[in-house]
């Protein structure tokens, strides 16, 4: 089995980790599930930052 790279971030109590690409390239899927991954990671934080600036914006109207 392949060593594989982890990158791990904790917000607010959840663990989100992310497996390396040499982890991605050593598993039965292959490389198509990492991209897949990749592209759900980036929806999900770019959805957090809108939700986090309606927030703030709703903040200062107060």
């Amino acid at each position: 089995m392949a060593a594989s790279r982890a990158l791990s971030l904790t917000w607010g109590g959840v663990e989100i980790a992310r497996r390396g690409r040499d982890a991605a390239a050593a598993s039965e899927s292959g490389e198509g599930e990492s991209a897949v991954s990749d592209v759900v990671f980036v929806l999900v934080t770019v959805g957090l930052f809108a939700v986090l600036a309606l927030v703030v914006r709703g903040v200062e109207k107060l």
